[in-house]
């Protein structure tokens, strides 16, 4: 590969010097018999530790005597004490009496104790306390980087999971086989390029958040400035609204402060208007590194003459004021504060996976409608499409002295039934099953599907995303089948209970699959750790470059037809083509 425009990452801790002394004193590999490993899992590391030298010799799985037979309930035959690393939550007021929390240690025997992390810094802790040889919690209970978990692996921080979910998982056995014959390898996305599951997998089947980057419309503004939803299904109708909102004083008090268009700075991710607007011109998913496969040949979205056009289209609203620039600065708190003000309503239309952001009291929060992918030129429409896999949500500690019983307890959370709570609350306090819900609303259209899907349960008394001490906010591993995510619509649809977007939601969601890539992007599945880790850093790189590009071009304070040539070579010299070869390879 040719030389590359860009400098080695290493991990982001800027310490004094005398900081800095004493983690380094304690980096390096643990030591293989580090305190907490059961005998099977020092096998298993030696065992791994020696196979890239010769031939893996055949172990025998030991399970813990701690613990009852797989599926028998509580997991333990006596209490254990397990230790969970977890970000702080504003909307958790305890996990300690957490519903959720006692419920799980009922069933599993376990007396769980948390070391909660600040939510904004919580891996930036973990890796200060890796680098100082700090002890670990015995569960971290939250996603890491996949090249980041690979050498804190290797490096024996944390026990590869293959040989427990070959020997000793029981909830999971056989919801990975019905995902398998759906096409959905579980474990096997969730093995890294080294051969190892390192994570502790969860999926959320949600059926709605694939297409992250949806549009929703004040629909008071809509009718006042006399349009409908059929007046902007292109690019061209959309302006002429946006123009309206602006001009026309939609929320009548007769001071010019209607903001149009509006959203925030997402990471990595599609909920962003200018993601919405760009699929009119160009098929753009973030959440999937802006990669695009097209008979199986990858490229990248950002370098066609469609974005361009697509970017000129979306500075025009942003220098006519239709898109509030401040959207490319302000954080999702900020934005959320603006949504939910009192007094007169602001804020014309946004782009998200649902109205969420939008707290339950608010007056605007039963208005919103939903608006079908724009039609671009030529009639060319698309959408963002990051289909839902699984991805690492906990890993075990080599601090961890039970890990079988870590890892039986994290089977146990992904249950159907606790999977639910941890997203729904307490069975009969917040949701109920359909079955149950038929007798309490008799008169409900209880045939409703939401896509193939019957009601399933039925969330009555919702406390998602609002302070309460019910479930974790489906924080760790667990499973929300697509009848459980599905069936929760119906149910919803069904009865009329539930906020106003779910109907929105049910009556468009074919509109948005009919505009989804011919090949989604799933996951690409690297040849080794070195590679990965290489085509990370480059990424890295070229995000930071494009966002900071399209921000600059939006804003007006750069010009993309100026811009384009040596943008284009600039995105060479960052190393473009090495970074397609790399995800080529892990895509086939």
């Amino acid at each position: 590969m040719k030389k590359k425009l860009r400098n080695k990452k290493i991990l982001s801790l800027f310490m004094s010097g005398a900081v800095a002394a004493s983690l380094l004193a304690g980096c390096g590999s643990r030591d293989a018999g580090s305190a907490g490993v059961s005998a099977a899992a020092t096998e298993e590391a030696d065992a791994e530790s020696a196979a890239a030298g010769g031939e893996r010799e055949e172990e025998t799985f030991t399970h813990d005597p701690v613990l009852n037979e797989p599926g028998a309930e509580p997991l333990c035959r006596e209490q254990v004490v397990i230790t969970i690393g977890i970000p702080a939550n504003t909307n958790i007021e305890d996990y300690d009496t957490n519903y959720y929390t006692l419920l799980l240690e009922e069933k599993a025997n376990v007396d769980i104790q948390f070391v909660t992390y600040t939510s904004a810094d919580a891996t930036e802790k973990l890796r200060v306390q890796i680098a100082g040889g700090e002890k670990l919690p015995d569960i971290i209970l939250w996603g890491q980087d996949e090249a980041e978990m690979m050498e804190w692996g290797a490096d024996g921080y944390f026990i590869p999971l293959e040989q427990y979910f070959e020997n000793s998982s029981y909830y999971t056995t056989d919801i990975y086989a019905d995902y398998q014959e759906k096409g959905l390898d579980i474990l096997g996305l969730s093995t890294t390029s080294d051969g190892h599951i390192w994570q502790f997998p969860g999926l959320t089947d949600s059926l709605t958040n694939p297409t992250g980057a949806k549009l929703w419309i004040y629909e008071p503004w809509l009718e006042a400035v006399g349009m409908t939803r059929e007046d902007i299904a292109d690019v061209d109708g959309f302006y002429e609204m946006l123009v309206a909102f602006k001009t026309q004083d939609p929320n009548g008090n007769g001071v010019a402060d209607e903001i149009p268009l509006m959203g925030s700075v997402l990471d990595q991710t599609d909920n962003q208007p200018w993601v919405y607007l760009m699929n009119a011109f160009q098929p753009t998913t973030v959440a999937r590194q802006f990669l695009v496969s097209e008979n199986g040949q990858l490229s990248a979205s950002f370098t066609t003459d469609e974005f361009k056009e697509g970017v000129k289209y979306i500075s025009r609203l942003v220098q006519e004021g239709l898109y509030d620039p401040v959207s490319f600065t302000q954080d999702n708190a900020s934005f959320r504060s603006i949504l939910n003000a009192a007094g007169d309503q602001l804020v014309g239309c946004f782009a998200y996976t649902s109205t969420s952001l939008i707290t339950a009291d608010h007056p605007s929060k039963n208005d919103w409608i939903l608006v079908d992918p724009l039609i671009g030129a030529d009639g060319y429409c698309s959408t963002a499409y990051a289909p839902d896999i699984p991805v690492g949500m906990a890993a075990i500690s080599a601090d961890c002295e039970h890990p079988e019983v870590a890892f039986r307890l994290m089977d146990l959370m992904c249950s159907e039934y606790m999977s639910i709570v941890n997203r729904y609350g307490e069975e009969g306090v917040n949701w109920m099953f359909a079955e149950d819900a038929k007798e309490e609303y008799p008169d409900a259209d209880w045939s409703v599907t939401y896509g193939e899907y019957p009601p399933y349960i039925l969330d009555f008394n919702s406390v998602w995303n609002t302070m309460g001490n019910a479930h974790w906010m489906e924080a760790g591993p667990h499973i929300r089948t697509a009848e459980i995510s599905g069936g929760y619509f119906a149910a919803s649809v069904a009865t009329g209970i539930g906020q106003a977007y779910i109907a929105e939601l049910a009556e468009h969601h074919d509109n948005y699959m009919a505009a989804i890539p011919a090949e989604p992007i799933t996951k690409i599945q690297y040849a080794s750790p070195d590679e990965q880790t290489e085509a990370a850093e480059i990424y890295t790189e070229l995000y930071d470059y494009v966002t900071e590009m399209i921000s600059a071009w939006f804003t007006g304070t750069s010009d993309v037809e100026d811009d384009w040539n040596t943008y284009l070579d600039t995105l060479e010299e960052i190393g473009l083509s090495d970074w397609l070869e790399l995800n080529q390879k892990g895509w086939g």
